[in-house]
């Protein structure tokens, strides 16, 4: 598991990169994960797949 912000943070467009990584620092295994967003009383969990090739890693997310 990973927390990748943890801050409030002012009202508009966010963006938020995962590079595939745990709190560890440790590499997942490639396979489906769920994300969960919060903003206020909004939450949305979401579908993410990760792959690894030729050590390279490919994140991909189910669409809103």
């Amino acid at each position: 598991m990973r927390t990748l912000v943890n801050q409030s943070m002012p009202a508009g467009y966010h963006q938020v990169k995962w590079d595939g990584r745990n709190d560890n620092g440790s590499q997942v295994s490639s396979g489906v994960y769920l994300y969960r967003i919060e903003a206020g009383q909004f939450q949305q969990v979401r579908l993410s797949a990760t792959g690894r090739q030729n050590d390279a890693t490919a994140v991909r997310t189910d669409k809103a």
